[in-house]
Order: structure tokens, then C-alpha cells, then sequence
């Protein structure tokens, strides 16, 4: 499947760096942003805000949560990394199909959602989310 290949791409290029610059991903990136946004905006905590132009929000979280406020008379959709789909605050909607593998020789743990959102998180403690519109967000650890 897509994920897989997409999984076993991270896998052999992230190992030990942060995202590789890809004139493909870069390409998707911009038609995305070019046809829906608004505006983005990276958040201290580094959640990605995203207008688009039809009014709705997107927040996308560093640990691969995803939440949808599609206009302003509407509640938040929440989609939390095991796939669980609900309004916040309120009870589980659906869930989205999620597979979770282990890549042995890095110790990584990929988890892929059916809504395209992916995240490694390595041994260091170390997480990368890349979602849905091909957009990455790394969390680095810090040690003093």
C-alpha cells in the first residue's frame, strides 16, 4: 500500500537527520496551499494553524493529532493519533483505520492513519509527524 511505501521512504531516508528536501513533496505542498489556504502559522508550541479559504481551520498537532473547525457556528473535530474521531470534548464519532509498525534496525515506531497523517517516533525520544498535506513537524529532544 501507499503508506507502506511511504513508511519504508521515511524509514531509509530520516533514520538519523530531519526531512530530506523533496522537490516532490514540496510540489504537493504548494499545490495544496495554492488551491485551499488561506494563511498559515506555526505556533510556539509548534502546532501548525491553517486557514483556509473557505473558512475553516485546521490545527495540526507535533504529535500527529489533527482538529477541524469547518466554520463558526461549528464545533471542533478532533482525530487523535489511534484514529479515534470525535467532537471535543464529546464522544467518539468513528475510527480511523491505524497501523502501527516496528522498523528493527532503527527501534523507530511508525504509526499511519487512513487519513494519510504518519509519525515515527524514535528511540531517543524524537518524534516526526508528517500530515496530510505533506507538511513535517519534528520534535527534537533537548538534553542540558
Amino acid at each position: 500500500s501507499s503508506s507502506q511505501t511511504l513508511s519504508t521512504f521515511l524509514f531509509t531516508n530520516l533514520r538519523h537527520t530531519t526531512p530530506p528536501d523533496s522537490s516532490e513533496l514540496k510540489s504537493i505542498r504548494e499545490s495544496i496551499a495554492a488551491s485551499e489556504e488561506a494563511w498559515r502559522c506555526v505556533m510556539p508550541t509548534g502546532i501548525l494553524a491553517v486557514r483556509l479559504r473557505n473558512g475553516a481551520t485546521r490545527l495540526m498537532f507535533p504529535d500527529g493529532r489533527v482538529m477541524l473547525k469547518e466554520n463558526e457556528s461549528t464545533g471542533w473535530i478532533c482525530t487523535e493519533m489511534d484514529g479515534t474521531v470525535h467532537m471535543l470534548n464529546g464522544p467518539t464519532t468513528k475510527k480511523l483505520e491505524t497501523i502501527v509498525q516496528k522498523d528493527v534496525p532503527s527501534g523507530s515506531v511508525v504509526t499511519t492513519r487512513e487519513d494519510l497523517v504518519m509519525v515515527i517516533e524514535y528511540e531517543n525520544g524524537a518524534v516526526l509527524a508528517q500530515h496530510s498535506d505533506g507538511e513535517f513537524i519534528p520534535t527534537y529532544i533537548v538534553c542540558m
